[in-house]
């Protein structure tokens, strides 16, 4: 067997207290007796910091790593005293957390068989006591059977990084290339350890995105990946060149800088002096804080360390070459850090709670594969599928395998999911997200009385209320629909109506989400007549009837036009300017742009992805006797004619009624029979178009 792999992981060291079982005690653990703290079992003291880290790269280490230790003697006996008046200690309440159905992750086969799990609720924060524990390495100076491989090193800002006597000793590694990977905390960049270990040869950085945009970094959070990483890429290009941020010079010059993006993905910054390579990580389901989120009120502590032990459980068995490992080392990292994530404390074999310090591990060489890499550059409209599928060909074999099987290539670009709703578009994906982003801020503020006022565009059929009524469902319970179309209505008397119909819905404590259909609509002949009545309702939340001024209530407007089939057609059209059209966009404070499932003008071949998706849904409603399990039988020629004819006249609802007008009964496979006929085709479709692309060949 090869010599082992040594890993040495250095930096703070803190106490970390847990408590759990409803105590009703903040007070700190050494502030309390020996009765008090251990009365039922429940409260514990955790080793924390750098060797929490040694711990968890404990459990994935394997015949060819070797770990070396502190000297943890002097600690352990610390960890065992009721008073520690030498460690730093810190205290986190736990709480038991029993997800609901709709809350559940998404990696089932590494949780608790009882589906419960304890969570963070409470952090107490930090207590430095008057003198600190200082461990240090076993062997002062390394000699050749000690030279570690990998120096991991956990700076937490506590007391390692301004201690040049327990670091000072790896100052002579360079002798054995010594790979260092930093995990970095707040303030970034400082302190006398990184002065020292920046111009390590062969260094990896590792810190939170939170972190730079905490130093003022523009970095979209949780609407498109891609916007996520454009924006990243551009501000660390503008500070390598010393444009903003000069306090963070040095992070845009690392050599490889890892940022995590919580649990949900990373980006990796490479950079060789001149030129810089950027690498996506991203789960095609999950956005930044998506799984957080799920967990609402709770956290886990430890996601960082894990990060780091499976990145180790990569590049353990080669780390002079770690560069060829980086890419799955994250992969894992990410994988590990949800796990942990996911699972929770657990009790140990004594009945106190514990890291899952196995069971987080498990699966990362299989689940590393949910993670996609992607490399990106500097490009605004940026899109990963374009990146995936290069060609109209590739596309259709896409959008084809989606319907047929739902698994296809389409599935490692990012899928946006609300309720019901799936997308693949960016521009939608990034528009509801901030819609929904919106909508969320909103209801958190209390005593407000202006409504929330977004506008929907898209073609017939495209789906704007159904979008926007699938985002309220993911937020609240408390979010009640009401619709009206203003093409139906004969004067603002009948406007007056419906605001009292929400000012009602909004006294019984609910939050009206109110849809002004074709809000755009002519009103006395007049183009966009209706606008001036918004006016007031919008920034002052009540309107007008005679003398009396009524409030409306906490509510969310949402204007679907009929008339525009964007909002820059909208923005454009001078005829609203005649009717205070300005003043009603400077009331508006989100939009959204539906695509629809037609091909819009220009380079458009993503809109039988937009089809694939709608028609998949349909169908599994519609049409479930053709199933067997997951696979659709569905005629090849058919499928082809779904998805390539040139246009449906009434957007999702004409694809919807081809099938509704199909015969499926007694019948297992859709083919051609079982569509209607021409003459009833004309209802949805050019039905010679539509003819045409069911009699072409397909090859797929």
């Amino acid at each position: 067997m090869s010599e082992k792999t040594k890993v040495i992981v250095v930096g703070d060291v803190t106490k970390d207290w847990l408590k759990w079982d409803n105590s009703d005690s903040n007070d700190y653990p050494y502030e309390q007796s020996t009765r008090e703290i251990y009365k039922g079992y429940d409260i514990i003291a955790r080793m924390g910091g750098a060797l929490l880290i040694s711990k968890m790269i404990n459990e994935v280490k394997n015949d060819y790593l070797k770990l070396i230790q502190y000297d943890e003697s002097e600690i352990k006996n610390e960890m065992e005293l009721n008073n520690s008046k030498d460690l730093i200690n810190s205290m986190c309440i736990l709480e038991r957390y029993n997800p609901s159905q709709d809350k559940k992750l998404i990696l089932p086969t590494v949780s608790p068989q009882n589906n419960e799990k304890h969570l963070v609720k409470t952090f107490s924060g930090f207590k430095k006591p008057e003198k600190i524990i200082k461990p240090e390495l076993n062997q002062y100076k390394f000699d050749d059977q000690t030279l570690p491989d990998i120096v991991v090193i956990h700076d937490d800002n506590k007391y390692f990084r301004d201690s040049e006597n327990l670091w000072g000793p790896i100052d002579n590694l360079n002798e054995k290339n010594s790979l260092f990977i930093l995990k970095m905390s707040r303030p970034l960049a400082q302190g006398d350890l990184w002065e020292f270990i920046k111009n390590q040869p062969n260094l990896i950085v590792i810190i939170r995105a939170d972190d730079l945009r905490g130093k003022g970094l523009r970095i979209s959070r949780s609407l498109s990946w891609e916007r996520t990483a454009y924006d990243f890429l551009n501000e660390m290009e503008k500070n390598r060149k010393g444009e903003c941020n000069p306090d963070i010079k040095d992070i845009s010059q690392c050599k490889n800088l890892i940022v995590r993006f919580g649990v949900g993905g990373a980006i990796l910054c490479q950079y060789d002096g001149k030129n810089a390579k950027y690498t996506l990580f991203f789960d095609p389901e999950v956005f930044e804080g998506t799984l957080e989120q799920k967990i609402e009120g709770y956290y886990m502590k430890g996601l960082r360390s894990a990060f780091i032990s499976g990145l180790i459980h990569e590049i353990q068995n080669n780390p002079q070459n770690y560069g060829d490992k980086l890419i799955d080392g994250i992969k894992k990292g990410i994988i590990a850090s949800r796990n942990l994530l996911e699972i929770g404390f657990i009790a140990d074999d004594a009945d106190k709670m514990d890291f899952p310090f196995k069971k987080m591990f498990l699966n990362l060489d299989n689940d590393k594969e949910k993670i996609q890499d992607v490399e990106f550059k500097d490009d605004i409209k940026w899109k990963i599928m374009n990146q995936k599928l290069k060609n109209e060909t590739e596309v259709f074999k896409a959008a084809c395998q989606y319907v047929k099987s739902k698994k296809s290539v389409l599935l490692q670009s990012p899928v946006a999911e609300f309720g019901k709703l799936r997308t693949v578009d960016r521009k939608e994906i990034e528009t509801f997200h901030n819609s929904r982003n919106l909508i969320l801020e909103y209801l958190s503020k209390k005593n407000i009385k202006e409504p929330l006022s977004i506008a929907v565009f898209g073609p017939p059929g495209s789906g704007k209320s159904f979008g926007v009524t699938q985002i309220a469902k993911t937020i609240s319970d408390d979010i009640e629909p009401i619709e009206f179309n203003l093409s139906q209505f004969q004067s603002p008397g009948d406007l007056f109506s419906a605001f009292h119909i929400i000012q009602s819905t909004s006294l019984t404590g609910k939050t009206p989400l109110v849809f002004f259909d074709e809000f755009d609509s002519d009103l006395d002949s007049i183009p966009y007549g209706w606008l001036k009545y918004f006016l007031s309702p919008m920034s002052d939340g009540s309107f007008k009837q005679g003398e009396i001024i009524h409030p409306i209530g906490k509510c969310i407007f949402v204007f679907a036009g009929g008339r525009n089939k964007t909002f820059e057609e909208f923005d454009n059209d001078k005829d609203k300017d005649k009717v205070k059209g300005e003043d009603f966009i400077s009331r508006l404070r989100g939009y959204i742009d539906i695509a629809g499932i037609d091909k819009k003008q220009g380079q458009d071949c993503l809109y039988m992805i937009r089809r694939a998706m709608v028609l998949r849904s349909i169908l599994e409603r519609k049409a479930k006797n053709i199933f067997l399990g997951s696979e659709a039988n569905i005629d090849p020629s058919v499928l082809n004619a779904l998805i390539k004819v040139p246009k449906y006249k009434h957007g999702a609802r004409s694809m919807e009624a081809i099938i509704e007008m199909s015969i499926f009964s007694n019948m297992r496979h859709f083919e051609r029979s079982a569509l209607p006929s021409s003459e009833q085709l004309k209802l949805h479709v050019n039905a010679a178009e539509f003819k045409k692309c069911l009699n072409q060949q397909i090859n797929y």
